[in-house]
């Protein structure tokens, strides 16, 4: 409370002092609120005492106004104060429940994670031993459907087995049944001693199971059919196929041959099949023979085939049981040209098979009237020539009568063919000897052409001594010209000096005259510079031309015909471009004018399909350029396109060396075309066969010398020089390749 009073003693005071600073700056207003009227200084005496009730009563209302004020603003201070004190003790309270509210939701979230956490874990447990429970019931299932499965399908198959069986016996009661009354068709087959056996069927089913009797019985309404060409047992077998389509048939037994006949005839596909496997399958020494024989009747190649190659394979087998007496003329035949094609030599071998059974056939003979003995003598004639055709050469069989073969007389065979032997070894040698007479011969040019080799070498050194002396005798008149251009470029100085500082001092007009002659004077020394030049240019052509005669001497062969290269200088420039020296050593000329005549035709069909080709044009104004490419030209009318070809210039009045123009490599662009009369180096060169039409438009496929443009008149002429319609003739064209 101490506090609060001195605080209100404060205010009173702080008021007091701002009321007497109104007072002085503007008293009507105090005289307004205190209700006092003015006086003047006569009348103040007597309102005194009024004045000292009015003071007293103002006074009054004054503390009574200032006490209000002050319990107001101390009663606003305490409930501050209070306020405060409560509200610290409310948040104390309030940070202790919340305090243990978060520290309640705290331990709340961590067991919560620590549950979630221990679920997982216990999930994953519990997942993992009901993951490997249910897969082991899963397995045991899958196990027992299949075992289900299994034993379905084994029933299934029994049942089904039982099925066909019982249909088996059912059909084939019904196939059997005498007493059928239903079997409406009849199958009648000659059996032993002449006698037919009738078989009583259904024509229903055999309309369905064979297309044969399909086609047959809707043809005509017959009854019956007779079959002479088989036996009973063999149709008996084809028609249980039909009735129960069991095909198990006992090889020993029944003739697989004969029931094969049937079901081809009544077109039973499948049984023809299964009888083909089965007859291959039982063939053997004793019976391949009689198979092979049956085998133009059964329609089988295949079983022919697989005959020919069992009887090639085990034709002593065979050929110790005899069996081979049952074939006919054409297997016999046939048997003969297999031992030809595997080049085995059993000439004895072939001539006692065919003997032995030419004998069976006479045999046949005495005992059937019918054979003939010409057709006898025919067959054994044929079969016996078919035997040294195959063993025995042309000449000698020339020489042979027919009685040899038929006798099988093998040593007047063996004579005749050794003697024809002889002559042949006779003849060979007389060959041989030709050919070495002829290698004698070459030998013998190869020699003059060494010699004639060493004579040019000798020729050559000789001119080398000769330039040798000349290039020697160049370099001292070079020497000789340098010290006089020297002392003449000194003296020359000398006098210019001399008379240029006279002139100097005497007129400037002088001078300029004397400038005019110093310039006359360094144009002759530039002059005299240019000839040392040009003596220093001879001087290293001469050297080049040396060593060039000295390394590439064998080059020249390959330009020995050439009416276009003739120096060393534009070999070695073609050989820099190049960069092959294998081209240069193994090309050879392949087309020229002067040998083959002017055609296009002739030239592309002399470069089609070679790799690399090198093609060299000389024009009538003496212009020589050319064209190489590495893929070469594979077939007409169809654009080439080689990004290492280039086109180049040996000899022209505009350009002072050779030149080489790469290949642009563009998509538009082409390297070499060609069609019945023209050939062309991409757009760049055309040639033809007529004359004065070969043109050039220079620049469009082919790069050009840098400032140059494509399309005007300075690029056209710049490689060949053509007339107003860009057209130039040809003098001659060289083309240069390898054959392989």
């Amino acid at each position: 409370m101490n506090q609060n009073q001195k605080r209100n003693k404060d205010k009173s005071k702080s008021k007091k002092d701002e009321k007497k600073e109104e007072k002085q700056k503007d008293p009507k207003k105090e005289t307004k609120k205190s209700g006092i009227k003015k006086y003047s200084k006569s009348g103040i005496k007597k309102d005194s005492k009024k004045y000292q009730e009015t003071k007293q009563e103002s006074n009054l209302e004054n503390q009574k106004e200032f006490n209000k004020e002050s319990n107001l603003e101390n009663q606003k201070e305490f409930i501050k104060e209070s306020n405060l004190k409560n509200q610290k003790e409310f948040n104390k309270e309030f940070n202790k429940e919340s305090k243990l509210k978060n520290q309640k939701e705290f331990i709340k979230e961590s067991n919560l994670k620590n549950q979630k956490e221990f679920n997982k874990e216990f999930n994953k447990e519990s997942n993992l031993e009901n993951q490997k429970e249910f897969n082991k019931d899963s397995n045991l299932k899958n196990q027992k459907e299949k075992e289900m499965k299994k034993i379905k399908k084994k029933k299934n198959k029994k049942l089904n087995k039982k099925m066909r069986k019982s249909l088996e016996k059912d059909f084939d009661q019904l196939y059997h049944s005498k007493s059928d009354q239903s079997k409406d068709f009849s199958i009648f087959v000659s059996g032993k001693e002449k006698k037919e056996v009738e078989f009583k069927v259904h024509k229903s089913i055999l309309k369905c199971r064979s297309p044969f009797f399909e086609a047959a019985l809707n043809e005509s309404d017959t009854s019956q059919m007779n079959f002479r060409d088989t036996t009973p047992q063999s149709m008996d077998a084809v028609l249980k196929y039909i009735y129960t389509g069991n095909a198990k048939f006992d090889e020993q037994k029944q003739d697989l041959t004969g029931i094969m006949k049937i079901s081809n005839k009544f077109k039973l596909g499948l049984l023809s099949l299964i009888l083909e496997n089965k007859i291959i399958d039982s063939l053997n020494s004793s019976n391949v023979c009689r198979v092979f024989r049956e085998s133009e009747n059964l329609d089988s190649k295949k079983i022919e085939e697989y005959c020919l190659d069992f009887i090639g394979s085990n034709f002593d087998k065979i050929k110790k049981n005899r069996t081979f007496l049952v074939l006919e003329e054409q297997q016999l035949n046939k048997i003969i040209q297999e031992k030809i094609k595997r080049k085995e030599k059993l000439e004895m071998e072939m001539f006692q098979i065919v003997e032995d059974w030419m004998i069976q056939r006479v045999v046949n003979f005495y005992n059937n009237d019918t054979i003939n003995k010409i057709e006898i003598k025919r067959i054994t004639e044929k079969l016996f020539s078919g035997i040294h055709r195959g063993f025995i050469d042309d000449k000698a069989f020339d020489h042979l009568q027919n009685s040899d073969f038929f006798s099988s007389n093998l040593r007047k065979v063996k004579e005749i063919e050794l003697g024809f032997q002889e002559k042949d070894m006779k003849e060979k040698m007389e060959e041989n000897t030709k050919k070495l007479g002829l290698v004698q011969q070459e030998n013998q040019n190869l020699k003059s052409k060494i010699k004639n080799k060493e004579k040019e070498k000798k020729e050559n050194q000789k001119n080398i001594k000769k330039l040798q002396s000349e290039l020697n005798a160049i370099k001292n008149e070079r020497e000789e010209l340098k010290s006089q251009l020297n002392k003449k470029i000194e003296i020359l100085r000398t006098e210019f000096e001399s008379k240029w500082k006279k002139e100097i001092e005497e007129s400037q007009l002088q001078k300029q005259n004397w400038e005019i002659q110093k310039e006359k004077m360094e144009n002759e020394i530039q002059s005299m510079n240019q000839m040392v030049r040009d003596q220093t240019y001879k001087i290293d052509n001469l050297e080049s031309r040396i060593e060039k005669l000295k390394t590439n001497s064998e080059l020249t062969e390959n330009f020995q015909g050439s009416s276009i290269i003739d120096n060393y200088f534009y070999i070695d420039t073609l050989k820099e471009w190049i960069q092959d020296n294998n081209f240069f050593n193994k090309m050879r000329l392949g087309f020229s004018i002067k040998k083959d005549t002017r055609s296009n035709d002739r030239l592309v069909n002399k470069i089609l399909k070679k790799k690399k080709t090198l093609i060299l044009v000389k024009t009538t104004k003496k212009n020589i350029f050319g064209f190489f490419t590495q893929l070469g030209l594979k077939s007409k009318k169809k654009q080439i396109k080689d990004p290492k070809s280039f086109l180049f210039s040996l000899e022209n009045p505009k350009m002072n060396l050779p030149r080489k123009f790469a290949f642009r490599n563009r998509s538009e662009s082409h390297s070499i075309y060609a069609e019945e009369n023209i050939l062309s180096f991409g757009e760049d060169i055309f040639i033809s066969d007529l004359e004065k039409c070969s043109s050039a438009k220079f620049g469009m496929d082919f790069s050009l010398p840098e400032g140059m443009k494509s399309g005007t008149l300075e690029a056209q002429n710049y490689l060949v020089s053509v007339n107003e319609k860009s057209e130039f003739d040809i003098d001659e064209i060289e083309c240069y390749f390898i054959d392989k």
